[in-house]
């Protein structure tokens, strides 16, 4: 029979060292607070934390017995997006869809039902298997929930350019 180690102690990035294991969650276990996962030595968790942690890569699990378990990003199936990333970007905010971003690419979750729209706007998808850390802003746990139970975002759109080369800007129309 395993041993099963029970823990409800979560210690965040940067306030913890000396891990003695780690435990590889996707992206979609790191939103769930409570559960069962075995470690990379094997040693099986039964975790329960309080509903609404959100586990993060770098975090760790304080074991009753001082050991300390990394909580690390495993590798998933992905879709790499390449090209026009604002235009991605949009549209893969619109969708709520968690997202990665990166200098020169965005990461999404393979199947997020988003490959086609994006592929009729011109950007390059390419399927990866890599580990999968989404923005906060990209991810919907950080969504506040309203009466009606949807979550709601809020997004504003400030656009800047240059009146000077504007020939209305330097000689505005009379009203008179």
């Amino acid at each position: 029979m395993t041993n099963v180690a029970n823990t409800d102690k979560l210690l965040r990035r940067g306030n913890w060292s000396g891990a003695t294991d780690h435990v590889a969650l996707t992206q979609a276990e790191r939103k769930e607070p409570q559960g069962r996962f075995v470690t990379g030595a094997g040693q099986v968790l039964a975790v329960d934390l309080a509903a609404g942690t959100h586990l993060s890569a770098g975090d760790a699990f304080a074991l009753p017995d001082g050991r300390v378990v990394e909580i690390v990003a495993a590798e998933e199936d992905l879709t790499e997006v390449t090209g026009d990333l604002v235009l991605a970007a949009l549209c893969i905010g619109q969708h709520r869809a968690p997202c990665q971003v990166e200098k020169g690419r965005l990461l999404i979750a393979r199947g997020a039902g988003l490959d086609a729209l994006l592929g009729s706007l011109g950007v390059t998808l390419r399927n990866v298997r890599e580990a999968f850390t989404p923005e906060p802003v990209f991810a919907s746990e950080t969504a506040t929930e309203h009466t009606s139970g949807h979550a709601r975002r809020h997004v504003h759109f400030h656009v800047s350019r240059d009146h000077d080369d504007d020939e209305e800007a330097a000689h505005p129309a009379s009203n008179a």
